[in-house]
């Protein structure tokens, strides 16, 4: 029996049959969680389930090979969910935006709240993609709408901490970047950990700071590479628009509005929801990592 301490939590147990990761929160200033050396492997790749193993350590090579795997129907399922929502709501501002009451005080009342609205739609998502990558690493997802319906109990908190995260990384960037870039790295696990783990604010803050203490070079790679994942897909989805553009003859302005607001409504929710399976990703196999030292 291997323990891993990282930080206080709520009391749980997370059921198991003896082959998937189990959560013991013990009462007091530690979070205690205890990991069974009978952990199996991976399923095979047709298989919808899979586990986390001990010989399953973290690194960049290591967490991008998952992500097929990780990203199930579930996922896709939340994509397009939020992307229909987010059209939905892109569609609504643009009627606004080009209507007679667009530059009105009401007009603009009315364009803040949906644009807050599909800040909290983008969130749910995104904490629910997190809380279905982590149900699949321990071997039993559970469909997307189930997964949005254990998130909303998460979402408040995971908005406090989205805030709080916001500007102390905006600050840190106005601090000469360097700043930013370490609290990035250092708190890149908080949220993984507040939705699968149900912590608090600070405790999450408190798990993210110590789980990659020792490992932040490697996630600062494994974010870098991420980031230019997403930079090459947002470039090929404008190369795509152009083209569609061209040999539509959609050329004029409601063409591009309708090709950007396609792009503005899909291709976030895409990053949101392999984001969330990324960082979910990330923080079992550090967490895995970190238990397999003895105690």
């Amino acid at each position: 029996m291997l323990q891993l301490r990282l930080g206080a939590c709520e009391d749980g147990i997370v059921p198991t049959d003896g082959n998937h990761l189990r959560k013991e929160c013990a009462i007091g200033p530690h979070l205690v969680f205890r990991l069974h050396k009978s952990l199996v492997s991976f399923a095979g790749d047709n298989s919808p389930c899979m586990t986390m193993r001990e010989t399953d350590e973290f690194t960049i090579g290591r967490v991008f090979p998952l992500l097929p795997k990780v990203l199930g129907q579930e996922s896709i399922s939340l994509w397009l969910y939020l992307g229909s929502f987010t059209a939905l709501v892109n569609f609504l501002r643009l009627a606004l935006e080009q209507g007679p009451r667009g530059t009105s005080t009401g007009g603009g009342m009315i364009i803040f709240i949906l644009s807050i609205i599909g800040w909290m739609a983008a969130s749910l998502v995104h904490c629910a993609a997190i809380q279905a990558a982590d149900r699949r690493l321990s071997g039993m997802p559970v469909p997307a709408i189930d997964a949005l319906r254990a998130s909303f109990t998460r979402l408040w908190p995971y908005l406090g901490l989205s805030v709080l995260l916001s500007l102390a990384l905006t600050i840190g960037l106005l601090a000469l970047i360097v700043p930013g870039i370490f609290l990035l790295v250092a708190f890149s696990l908080a949220l993984p950990a507040l939705v699968t783990r149900r912590t608090g604010v600070f405790d999450s803050l408190s798990i993210s700071w110590r789980m990659t203490k020792g490992r932040r070079l490697e996630i600062l790679g494994l974010l870098l590479v991420y980031g230019l994942a997403v930079a090459l897909v947002f470039a090929a989805a404008i190369l795509l628009g152009i083209i569609v553009l061209y040999l539509t003859g959609l050329a004029g302005t409601f063409g591009q509005k309708l090709i950007v607001l396609f792009i503005n409504a899909f291709l976030p929710g895409l990053v949101l929801v392999a984001g969330g399976a990324v960082s979910a990703t990330m923080f079992r196999l550090i967490e895995v990592d970190a238990a397999a030292v003895p105690s």
